[in-house]
């Protein structure tokens, strides 16, 4: 789940300051050049710069020029922030069918391997075991899983089972923008 700071990245402040650095994609902003470009004060334009840093969309190194402290430069990172509500992994998805793809390996199998390098809540879906049924609250690959719901389902199953260790059979969707899967 992403932080607030990182969705305070996306006021539209932050973003025209964000714009500004991918239009330099070699070079570095200093502060009072994007505080000249915005029309606003270098401490505002410090703070969104400071905020892209935190959220991963912006670089800061230290620059030596005249007496004092170093300036701080900033450059676009060339990262992307993905965010959706509720949460989806479809590049998660698009990741393992590539490589699987790649591999010539059942895609289930490659998402097990990468289950087991990821918390299961990390990926969003608020998922709750009662008994022999693990309920997923938001399937998190929803927004693809109906053109092709048995493969969509067994990679799901395949992450499910990477990260508990747990065999799972995947029981479709539960009509309410969720999914089940039986356990064991």
């Amino acid at each position: 789940m992403k932080s607030d700071k990182t969705l305070s990245a996306f006021a539209p402040p932050r973003r025209r300051v964000a714009d500004i650095l991918r239009s330099r994609p070699r070079g570095f902003w200093t502060v009072d050049e994007i505080a000249e470009r915005e029309g606003t004060h270098r401490t505002v334009a410090f703070e969104h710069l400071e905020a892209l840093v935190e959220a991963g969309l912006a670089t800061k190194v230290s620059v030596r020029g005249g007496r004092g402290r170093p300036a701080n430069a900033y450059r676009y990172s060339g990262n992307a922030i993905e965010l959706s509500y509720p949460p989806r992994q479809t590049r998660l998805l698009a990741q393992v069918l590539a490589r699987a793809a790649n591999t010539g390996r059942p895609p289930r199998a490659v998402a097990r391997e990468a289950g087991a390098a990821v918390q299961l809540e990390s990926l969003g879906g608020d998922y709750k075991r009662e008994g022999a049924l693990m309920h997923v609250a938001t399937c998190i690959f929803g927004a693809v899983c109906e053109g092709a719901q048995d493969v969509v389902c067994a990679v799901h199953a395949g992450l499910i089972e990477g990260s508990t260790g747990t065999a799972v059979l995947p029981e479709g969707p539960d009509g309410c923008g969720g999914c089940s899967f039986s356990v064991g």
